[in-house]
């Protein structure tokens, strides 16, 4: 009798317990948190303080467009004095040379703030914005370079707005490769000190290493003795200057700019062609010219194109007029 109730005692809870899982099923507890979703709009007010410098030539030619160079400074020259801005890179440059055949534009990162950081990116895109509204820039001509937290800032702003600029000039920088193929078809210079122990020059040896990789066009300058500045002698290299000057969007689009349009017709008229009629890829997506002339010519014209457009040309013969395409 004793041992039959003792075995009672413990099947009957069991059996509550077998029910209790039963009824959780059937009826789904009351939540106490409801899923909603925001959304909203916000403005943003960004405010920067920045060197700007004219070519002495400036405004003397009606509707001439000038190319522009957007220079980022070192974590030193932050704040709110100009003056430190001039220290270094391309405004000392301009401090000391008697004309520079840029636009130059030289802001000044807040305190205690980092040119990679978004607010910062956003800023100096809406200043770019601003200048090119005010100024005569030529947009396929835009380029930046930065030194130190600048050329982080370089890689970091490229990588945002990869369709802004004509080419980029990090100098003893870095950054994170993960988005390194927006801009792999834009031209890289990059620079840097084998000395360096404030940037390690593996900073910049990632950065290029993931650009190469993902088919980009970059050239890499290591200075063997320098250390952290390596902007000096970068800044100070007239090739550098001229590296710029010969990168365009057009051109690494594939894109007549008027320049090369002009040349073209030079070449034009000493192979005696009599009909040209070239189209921008910004409208077709490819050229087109319809030819009166002979083979060895037009051989001259589709060379002229490949050397324009990055080899985008091959001969396709219409009756007695040939296109490229």
């Amino acid at each position: 009798m004793n041992i039959l109730s003792s075995v009672i005692s413990v099947t009957l809870p069991l059996c509550l317990i077998f029910g209790a899982y039963a009824s959780d099923e059937a009826t789904p507890p009351v939540s106490k948190q409801h899923a909603k979703k925001f959304e909203t709009q916000i403005t943003m007010t960004v405010q920067l303080n920045y060197l700007l410098y004219l070519p002495k030539e400036y405004g003397s030619e009606k509707d001439k467009k000038y190319p522009l160079i957007l220079f980022l400074h070192g974590a030193g020259e932050r704040g709110d004095d100009l003056n430190k801005v001039k220290v270094h890179g391309i405004p000392k440059i301009i401090e000391r040379e008697d004309d520079f055949p840029f636009i130059a534009v030289s802001p000044q990162c807040p305190a205690n703030s980092w040119w990679p950081f978004e607010p910062e990116l956003i800023a100096l895109n809406a200043l770019l914005d601003d200048i090119v509204s005010k100024f005569a820039v030529d947009e396929d001509r835009i380029y930046l370079t930065g030194l130190s937290m600048g050329g982080f800032g370089t890689w970091a702003l490229a990588m945002k707005y990869p369709k802004r600029f004509a080419a980029i000039v990090p100098v003893c920088g870095g950054g994170d490769p993960k988005n390194i193929s927006a801009i792999k078809d834009i031209p890289v210079w990059v620079f840097h000190g084998a000395k360096d122990n404030t940037v390690k020059l593996e900073e910049s040896e990632k950065m290029v290493n993931a650009l190469k990789e993902c088919g980009g066009s970059v050239q890499f300058t290591v200075y063997p003795d320098a250390d952290h500045d390596s902007w000096t002698v970068t800044y100070d290299n007239p090739e550098l200057y001229k590296w710029l000057l010969e990168q365009s969007r057009n051109r690494n689009n594939g894109v007549l700019t008027n320049q090369n349009l002009t040349t073209c017709a030079s070449l034009v008229c000493s192979s005696s062609i009599y009909r040209t009629f070239i189209k921008t890829l910004n409208e077709l997506s490819y050229y087109k010219l319809a030819l009166f002339l002979n083979l060895r010519e037009l051989a001259q014209v589709v060379n002229l194109l490949n050397h324009i457009g990055s080899g985008l040309f091959r001969l396709l013969r219409a009756d007695s007029a040939y296109s490229t395409k």
